[in-house]
């Protein structure tokens, strides 16, 4: 078992919490990035305001997914009269 996710000691309890609520955190995004991705393999290019429609993700999500993608290179993020465009590479 990784040493994370051993409680052997109080002392050790504050790392292991924060490590495990990180972990969810990166899975959580990970799927919503997955949710983004699937949706505009399907929709083509969207402006971010459909994209979150379209998805029900939360801004915060959203934006997480699409940092996600982008930091992946499979985006192509676009401003256009100020509203931003996002599509698949």
């Amino acid at each position: 078992m990784p040493d994370f996710l051993r409680n052997n000691s109080k002392k050790c309890t504050f790392a292991s919490t924060n490590q495990k609520m990180n972990i969810v955190m990166i899975e959580k995004i990970g799927c919503n990035a997955g949710k983004v991705w699937t949706q505009l393999d399907a929709a083509g290019r969207s402006n971010v305001k459909d994209l979150k429609k379209m998805t029900k993700l939360t801004d915060k999500d959203l934006y997480a997914a699409i940092g996600w993608l982008a930091r992946e290179g499979k985006l192509t993020l676009e401003e256009v009269d100020k509203e931003v465009f996002v599509s698949l590479k």
